[in-house]
């Protein structure tokens, strides 16, 4: 019963709801990660969604297993609170909500 419910409601209005909390901009997924990174202090601006994947690629986060080797700086940015913060809310700004 209850998944029937959830088809009708809860699981139309959930996905648009975190959307319009994590991404109220409607940017592409990385480039309002990127904007968090910078509003954070964690990097300088100009930074943008290639300069992220290029900080994920460097810091072993892309899922990419092809031998690159892994840049510590970059592990422990990508790996700081403040960054988890914008990781799982870009629109915080890696505040604490």
């Amino acid at each position: 019963m209850s998944d029937g419910c959830a088809r009708g409601t809860t699981a139309l209005i959930e996905p648009l709801y975190v959307d319009v909390l994590m991404n109220p901009d409607k940017l592409d997924p990385d480039e309002a990660l990127a904007r968090c990174f910078v509003a954070a202090g964690l990097v300088k601006a100009p930074f943008g969604a290639q300069d992220l994947r290029d900080l994920m690629t460097a810091a072993g986060a892309d899922g990419d297993s092809s031998g690159t080797p892994v840049d510590p700086a970059a592990q422990e940015l990508v790996n700081s609170e403040k960054s988890i913060k914008c990781m799982e809310n870009p629109s915080s700004m890696g505040k604490e909500e």
